[in-house]
């Protein structure tokens, strides 16, 4: 009885997450980037939750990081900003169209993900 009542809350708030957040979910890939000492965590890391709508990205809860945008044709930078865990949205510039690769940084870690504007 308690997995069943368990399990249904679990969709729901899936459901909600889901509807709430809109947009396209931005799927990441994760690179080490920084020797912390720890080779092998308890746990695996998991990427941060994004959500692309036109020309903003919201965060689920996530830590501090640094956020780049990528140009695809020659790799150069073309938004930077740090974004602290208190921000669940940033706006990109509407200047930009395209397919870029979005990037975030951590202490020791690199997400990638590819996004459409």
């Amino acid at each position: 009885m308690k997995k069943t009542i368990l399990t249904i809350v679990c969709i729901f708030t899936l459901a909600a997450t889901t509807a709430v957040a809109g947009g396209v979910r931005v799927n990441f890939v994760c690179e080490h980037i920084h020797n912390t000492g720890v080779l092998h965590p308890r746990t695996p890391v998991q990427p941060p939750v994004v959500y692309l709508d036109d020309y903003t990205l919201t965060f689920e809860s996530h830590a501090d990081f640094t956020l780049q945008v990528v140009s695809l044709d020659d790799e150069t930078v073309v938004y930077d900003a740090y974004v602290p865990g208190s921000v669940s949205e940033v706006q990109l510039p509407s200047y930009l169209t395209g397919e870029y690769e979005l990037r975030l940084y951590t202490d020791s870690f690199l997400f990638a993900g590819y996004i459409d504007l």
